[in-house]
């Protein structure tokens, strides 16, 4: 019942393709990365809200999350970006959720959304 057809919302997927490390001016490896990001597409998912038992169910209690994706087709990574509108540019900082949790059963992939703060 979850994965209805009619449940789905349209949002915009970019997923983090190549991490690249931050050099100092002298050319050093500083220990941080900058992220680079696929071409925005535009993805139907089912959305639910992250309070309830169904967070309880699939993640556990000591969890915090906005929303609980659900699909039974749609792989997404650890830090994909959803956007509600098509996104244009600085993704690391204007997308509205990061998938931070995955949980896979035999039939669909269960996804933690956390709102950006």
């Amino acid at each position: 019942m979850r994965s209805l057809e009619r449940n789905m919302q349209n949002l915009w997927l970019i997923s983090p393709t190549t991490y690249v490390p931050l050099l100092d001016s002298e050319g050093f490896d500083t220990g941080e990365t900058t992220v680079g990001y696929s071409t925005p597409i535009e993805i139907a998912i089912n959305i639910y809200p992250s309070n309830g038992r169904i967070v309880q169910q699939i993640f556990g209690n000591d969890i915090s999350l906005d929303l609980l994706a659900l699909s039974t087709d749609i792989v997404l990574d650890k830090r994909s970006l959803l956007f509600l509108n098509e996104p244009t540019s600085n993704f690391g900082t204007t997308y509205d959720y990061e998938v931070t949790h995955i949980k896979h059963s035999i039939n669909s992939y269960n996804y933690g959304l956390r709102n950006r703060t």
